[in-house]
């Protein structure tokens, strides 16, 4: 029965693509202009790790941690979390996976935050582990929450190199779109 439900939603996508590119198991995005560019080279561009990235690409001023500051409180609260030791190695196996592919990957843009997506609701359930009667760890909470919202309502990453000049502070998201009207 599984396999059924995964045939009935497969095979309009196989035809599709065989309307398309002349062949069912292709993938679109081998015919992308980033294809020939950038991710030709191995497997899609999967290749060697790159450590200037991964730092870019974390820590830069539309990197992962500037743009979701509550994974940092996250990563602290991760060691009250692995008392669920199935839970955690799973979520940081899952975050050590996704670091090492976007770090292997030649992306042309920004090394922002919407790679990293997936992982991120899981990133969050070590919050679960913030003490409510302890005030400081809720006020850091707080704070944390104030300063990410206040990153994202301005606008993390309102500099991209194919459109520098262009872009404003508060243009690259929605709350940002309204204010600027």
């Amino acid at each position: 029965l599984t396999i059924v439900s995964f045939l009935i939603a497969l095979l309009p996508l196989l035809f599709y693509h065989y309307l398309l590119f002349g062949e069912p198991f292709t993938t679109p995005y081998r015919y992308s202009y980033l294809y020939t560019s950038f991710h030709e080279k191995e497997n899609y561009g999967l290749g060697t790790p790159d450590v200037s990235q991964l730092s870019e690409m974390m820590f830069s001023k539309w990197g992962f941690l500037f743009c979701n500051l509550p994974v940092i409180l996250s990563a602290i609260m991760m060691v009250r979390f692995f008392r669920h030791r199935r839970e955690a190695v799973l979520i940081a196996a899952m975050f050590a996976c996704y670091i090492f592919i976007n770090s292997s990957v030649g992306w042309f843009d920004a090394y922002s935050a919407r790679f990293f997506m997936p992982v991120l609701p899981f990133l969050f359930l070590p919050l679960l582990k913030i003490r409510t009667d302890r005030r400081y760890e809720v006020a850091s909470l707080i704070l944390i929450l104030i300063l990410s919202a206040a990153v994202n309502f301005v606008g993390a990453d309102h500099f991209l190199p194919e459109f520098v000049g262009q872009n404003l502070p508060g243009t690259q998201n929605l709350i940002g779109y309204f204010l600027m009207r």
